[in-house]
């Protein structure tokens, strides 16, 4: 038989984000009501094929996961540059698709 734990604040855990990329220096502030630094990020523009990038705390900043490339991890000269105690922060428009000029875009982020 298995045993579940409820979760008492899945906000804690997961939040989805929907902002719009500027090409360079912007914060993103998480709108649950929770605060939750991510430790993994997906994020994709939401009107293109590409399938996102993946980032986490454990690789950094820079170093980007892509699931639809053949490079198995790409070194990113900007783009993401800080896990924010309640979001996170760009400090360009990255090469994989993360902050680009007007782009609408979503970042799934885990704990």
């Amino acid at each position: 038989m298995a045993v579940y734990t409820a979760i008492d604040d899945p906000e804690a855990y997961f939040q989805t984000k929907l902002y719009t990329g500027n090409g360079g220096s912007q914060s993103i502030t998480l709108d649950g009501d929770t605060d939750m630094q991510p430790d993994l990020l997906w994020i994709k523009e939401r009107d293109d094929a590409h399938t996102g990038s993946i980032i986490d705390s454990i690789r950094g900043v820079r170093k980007t996961l892509s699931p639809s490339e053949t490079a198995t991890e790409i070194t990113e000269s900007s783009g993401l540059s800080a896990f924010d105690s309640d979001g996170f922060s760009f400090d360009g428009a990255g090469g994989n698709h993360v902050n680009a000029s007007s782009q609408p875009t979503v970042a799934w982020c885990w704990k």
